[in-house]
């Protein structure tokens, strides 16, 4: 029978606490005293037995169907045991923290290699049938192909007397054919191998094309590599594993432990960044019969954008109207292109007269004019130099239309002509009727008598009537996008529906909506998040530390009001509030609760049942509570951009762990503030929101794009200390908590100097820190993770940064241009990005454009080189120029980068910045 590794859905943590559905190999049970090799009779060593892992016919041979694997075994003697009890058992592997594996692989235990703290020991009495079983296989590797045969072949170039020594590598006194292929997999322009046993002379050649002929020689073989050769789809019987199936285990194993454990084993390309698909056709390279050739993953194109980059924005707010009643409306300045201050000007065809009804011009936010039962008004709408009066060219601009409804006996109907594309809601009322070169948008249900728009940017929010109930103000608008104009036409109809038919109807129109908009008007999302000692990084992208006993603001501004409870000298992140007169000077305190869960408080009262549940308060709170990874709370577009997230980045970091360790808590606050937490032994927190208008403070940063005023340098970039205001502690009278829960120093206590903690972390403790934050892709958050480990002694901290990574990537991903540091991008393997130019070269432009990417499949950040042109950085297999972008495209700058998966690096050379969109 074959046996698969399977993961424990509960395991006993380092500190006792209790973690539901996290992989068992990678958060092991309490470390254990070693064993010796005294035992039964029963079993031999196998290379000598101690500091050796069990391998299957070579050292690269480790399928985890080879074995069943047990977690918190006692000592090597219980590993035995269990070994006994199974009839299929060939021998074990020990590892002194607890971990046995029962190997059952027909063939037994063949090889083995180096591993520190394990021992691998065959099983005497299976030696028999071990023998009895053995096959006739040849002795390498799935990647390698014998040429003529292969044994008893020494490799040649174009024909049997074509020897170059340029044609390869030379090494002596390797060991084993098995070594000689690891060589190959450490060389990227390995074509083939030749290795004689005498010696230990192995050959890697690396001729461009190949070996293509030998000769005999005996006791030497040769090899051509083919490595993944076959790309994923390509087999017409090819399948992508699903969980649950055979070989899926042995291929998430390979993902979330074999390459970080053991990366000689996998041949180049495979990285820690690979795709799902490349570590299944590494298995099938393995085991062909056992494991299917994936096929190519969907590629679905994608040319929709969160916000237009090329848009310019209207300030109709910002404005000053001048109405010559017969002739125009002038809105003067009402935007800016290029430093170019202009105006909108409209004319109507036929001296329409602009007093009529209610009054044309401004209202509020909106431009307005009255159109008289059963008139059409034709309307040309110009843009002009605020200065000169010379006409202005606009890269692109939108209008929209809002509160398009009707009367008793009037319709409203609008007409458009020239324009590149126009969007609608989902659920549109709006008529839509194409005719020449005219499109015709109009009203379809009477009006709501409630809930008339005040803010474009704002539809969105859905609106309250005492008749009508919850009315959505998208499904009556549309927005219209134009492209490299400075004039356009629209006509405007109050259409009589009776004989009877009199009075006016108001059209209220503006430039962007919620329904489509430019960058610039989008709100100007951040993201800052909290977790561990705790670790900060703010809205700028500067990673700090505060290492301390005390309540802190994360965010205080005159509106928003976050804080969190640290405590112990070490700082362990306990809780966090959220108040203000933002959402009505109500308190929102997520706290843990216990060592193993975490709990939502509203003004003191518990908002949650047991288990997955959702809670509202119209106007304060919308919070949602999941069990799983997969949280729904976001709109649409949100949705949208994970979803472009979990295409372009494959199914980490969530790989390395299954489930929300205390579940996961999304809120839903006013003026677009989010908080996410999880977390049950220290919390970890994100929070989303805009930038204050009236300025902001607090260990999240003052938000002004600068991450270098943020923090004072330490030795290393998770040792940096905060600087700004309000970093001390939270003055009484703005307290969020209630005091008599946690007691602290409020004259700021004793707290840990972090360069003190990562220097006085030595021996074991490091090693083990090392080990759990292997995982860890961001490599500013790997270096929190060791300090995080080695200030509390808690191993199982390294989970506050896996979920914060899991957060700020996927859970919370919006399309969010997050500083990632000084240096040109890198993948967590080290590796640039391909790369394609714009024709822009300011930091906000640059940012911009990547907000506008959000939706493009593939595209992961972007990099700035001061006084150059701002580069996209994208996926292999990407093209996003399909996008129109502000400035248009530029040439490519680099397609040969194999880049892939998140942005965890940078190169730190200077003049350059890097965002990643999360």
């Amino acid at each position: 029978a074959q046996h698969k590794r399977k993961f424990s859905t509960q395991t006993i943590l380092d500190d006792g606490a209790c973690s539901q559905g996290l992989p068992a190999a990678v958060f092991a049970g309490p470390l254990l005293a070693s064993s010796n090799l005294r035992g039964s009779s029963e079993f031999e060593a196998v290379d000598g037995g101690e500091g050796r892992a069990c391998r299957g016919a070579h050292s690269s041979d480790n399928l985890a169907s080879y074995y069943v694997l047990f977690n918190e075994v006692a000592s090597l003697a219980a590993c035995k045991e269990k070994c006994i009890a199974e009839a299929l058992c060939q021998g074990i592997e020990y590892a002194d923290y607890g971990r046995c594996e029962v190997w059952t692989r027909p063939g037994g235990i063949q090889a083995s290699r180096p591993a520190s703290r394990t021992t691998c020991l065959t099983y005497a009495l299976a030696a028999v049938a071990t023998t009895s079983t053995t096959t006739t296989a040849k002795p390498w590797s799935a990647y390698f192909e014998g040429i003529d045969g292969g044994e008893g072949r020494a490799c040649r170039g174009e024909h049997s007397s074509d020897n170059s020594h340029r044609y390869f590598k030379l090494y002596s006194f390797v060991p084993t054919l098995q070594g000689c292929e690891q060589k190959c997999f450490s060389e990227p322009r390995c074509k083939g191998i030749e290795y004689a046993s005498r010696g230990g002379r192995c050959e890697v050649w690396t001729r461009a094309d190949g070996v293509e002929a030998s000769v005999p020689l005996r006791g030497t073989v040769c090899l051509a590599y083919h490595g993944l050769r076959e790309n994923p789809g390509e087999n017409s019987s090819c399948h992508t594993l699903l969980e649950g199936e055979s070989c899926y285990s042995d291929t998430l194993w390979a993902m979330v432990h074999g390459i970080y454990e053991e990366p000689a084993s996998y041949p180049a390309p495979l990285s820690p960044a690979s795709s799902w698909e490349d570590f299944q056709m590494h298995m099938h390279h393995v085991n062909p019969d056992g494991c299917p050739a994936p096929c190519a993953p969907s590629l679905p194109t994608s040319d929709a954008v969160l916000c237009q980059s090329r848009a310019v924005p209207f300030h109709f707010d910002r404005c000053l109207v001048e109405i010559n009643k017969k002739e125009s409306i002038r809105y003067k300045q009402i935007g800016e292109v290029h430093g170019r201050k202009f105006d909108l000007i409209l004319t109507p065809t036929g001296g329409y007269n602009w007093g009529f009804g209610s009054g044309s011009g401004l209202s509020g936010k909106f431009g307005k004019i009255a159109i008289k039962a059963g008139k059409t008004a034709t309307i040309n709408f110009s843009f002009e130099d605020s200065e000169t009066g010379e006409a202005v060219e606009l890269e692109a601009f939108f209008f929209s239309l809002f509160d398009l409804d009707e009367g008793f006996v009037i319709k409203e109907r609008a007409q458009f002509t020239g324009f590149e594309s126009f969007t609608l809601s989902s659920n549109t009322e709006v008529s839509v009727e194409s005719s020449d070169d005219w499109t015709t948008f109009g009203s379809t249900e009477k009006a709501w008598r409630c809930g008339n728009p005040r803010d474009p940017m704002k539809i969105d929010e859905p609106v309250k009537c005492a008749v009508s109930g919850t009315i959505d103000l998208r499904d009556r608008a549309v927005t219209v996008l134009y492209a490299g104009k400075s004039t356009f036409t629209a006509k405007f109809e109050a259409k009589c529906t009776s004989r009877f038919c009199f009075g006016w109807r108001d059209f209220i129109f503006a430039g962007s909506s919620s329904l489509s908009y430019s960058c610039e008007d989008a709100p100007q999302l951040g993201l800052c998040a909290v977790f561990g000692d705790p670790h900060f990084v703010t809205f700028d992208g500067a990673h700090t530390v505060f290492m301390g006993h005390q309540a802190i603001w994360l965010v205080r501004s005159d509106d928003v009001w976050v804080q969190a409870m640290s405590t112990d000298v070490s700082g362990r992140l306990e809780a966090v509030a959220v108040g203000g007169p933002f959402m009505g000077n109500r308190t929102l305190i997520v706290r843990k609760t216990s060592p193993w869960e975490i709990n939502a408080f509203l003004d003191g009262e518990a908002v949650f049942e047991v288990g997955s549940d959702e809670f509202q308060l119209d106007g304060v709170v919308h919070g949602f509570k999941s069990e799983t990874w997969n949280a729904t709370l976001h709109n649409d577009d949100v949705l949208k951009v994970r979803t472009q997230m979990q295409f372009a980045m494959g199914p980490w970091p969530e790989r390395f762990m299954n489930r929300p360790p205390g579940g996961l808590y999304l809120f839903k606050l006013p003026e677009n503030v989010e908080l996410t937490v999880t977390g049950s032994d220290i919390l970890t927190a994100v929070l989303t929101m805009p930038v204050q208008t009236d300025g902001q403070s607090g260990y999240c940063g003052n938000f002004n794009g600068d991450a270098d005023d943020d923090f004072a340098p330490g030795a290393e970039p998770s040792a940096h200390l905060p600087t700004g205001a309000d970093l001390g502690p939270v003055e009484a009278d703005f307290l969020l908590f209630n005091a008599s829960l946690w007691t602290w120093n409020s004259s700021n206590g004793s707290w840990l100097r972090p360069g003190q903690v990562l220097r006085e972390c030595q021996g074991e403790l490091l090693e083990l820190a090392e080990e759990r934050c292997q995982f860890v892709t961001d490599a500013q958050m790997k270096t929190e993770c060791h300090m995080d480990v080695c200030a509390t002694g808690n191993l199982s901290a390294s989970q506050g940064i896996l979920a914060a990574e899991i957060i700020e990537y996927k859970v919370n991903a919006r399309g969010i241009p997050v500083f990632a540091g000084h240096g040109k991008c890198l993948d967590v393997a080290g590796q640039t990005y391909q790369a394609v130019s714009t024709n822009l070269q300011s930091m906000t432009e640059c940012k911009d454009v990547l907000k506008s990417l959000a939706l493009k499949r593939g595209v992961i950040g972007a990099q700035l080189q001061q006084g150059a042109p701002c580069q996209i950085l994208v996926l292999p297999h990407t093209d996003p120029t399909s996008v129109k972008i502000k400035g248009g495209w530029g040439p490519d700058i680099d397609n040969t980068s194999v880049a892939t998966g998140f942005i965890s690096n940078t190169t730190g050379a200077s003049g350059w910045q890097c965002w990643q969109l999360v």
